[in-house]
């Protein structure tokens, strides 16, 4: 369990903690510019403060199998290129079994710098009314969002749909109140039946066709 104010920096390879980890304030960072599994195998549950990947090289972090990210508060998750070049960061293992849960109507602000890509490899569940905020660097959903709560888009960068099957399994509504949702693949659907999409004024949409909604 992480309190307090401070950072706790993980540099080493840490694929043998399979323990849970709570960060309830302060930060988590894990520096270094190899494939070191920093954040070792468990679930991680973010109640409030920051989780930072700090490396120069494209990266794949929690992708053990099984290991969720759950979402709970005020979240900043940040991306730093610890001094190399653009690259990006990937969350999940492609095909694989992570999740991204938020719970609590939690603000989850997503960026990275200089716009660097996010992949989410996961499946997204939401069913609270959860805010993803990105406005440095496009976050891109390469698995299905699934339950029935509000998903919030809000900040001035992109949230993709890049998975390229429908997204059936989502009854809720999707609430744009910033920057784009843009349905990245021609099979991608903004949710199923008794889903919806509500577009503020500084927010839009992208689609390939009607079929997408």
């Amino acid at each position: 369990i992480k309190s307090g104010d401070g950072t706790l920096r993980m540099d080493a390879n840490n694929s043998a903690l399979n323990v849970p980890v709570t960060l309830n304030r302060g930060e988590i960072r894990g520096l270094g510019n190899n494939a070191n599994n920093f954040f070792g195998t468990g679930d991680y549950t973010l109640n409030f403060g920051t989780l930072r990947s700090s490396t120069s090289t494209a990266q794949t972090y929690f992708n053990s199998p099984g290991q969720d990210l759950i979402v709970a508060g005020a979240v900043l998750l940040v991306n730093d290129r610890n001094g190399g070049g653009g690259r990006t960061i990937t969350y999940g293992a492609n095909n694989g079994t992570n999740t991204y849960r938020t719970i609590n109507g939690a603000h989850w602000r997503i960026r990275s710098d200089s716009g660097d890509s996010i992949v989410f490899e996961g499946k997204t569940f939401i069913n609270d009314n959860a805010t993803y905020f990105t406005d440095s660097g496009a976050l891109f959903l390469r698995d299905t969002v699934e339950g029935g709560g509000v998903f919030v888009k809000s900040g001035s960068n992109q949230i993709l749909f890049d998975n390229n099957v429908a997204n059936s399994n989502w009854k809720g509504r999707i609430d744009v109140q910033g920057g784009m949702v843009r349905v990245n693949q021609a099979n991608a659907t903004l949710g199923g039946a008794g889903s919806s999409v509500l577009v503020h004024s500084f927010g839009g949409v992208s689609v390939h066709n009607v079929n997408n909604f």
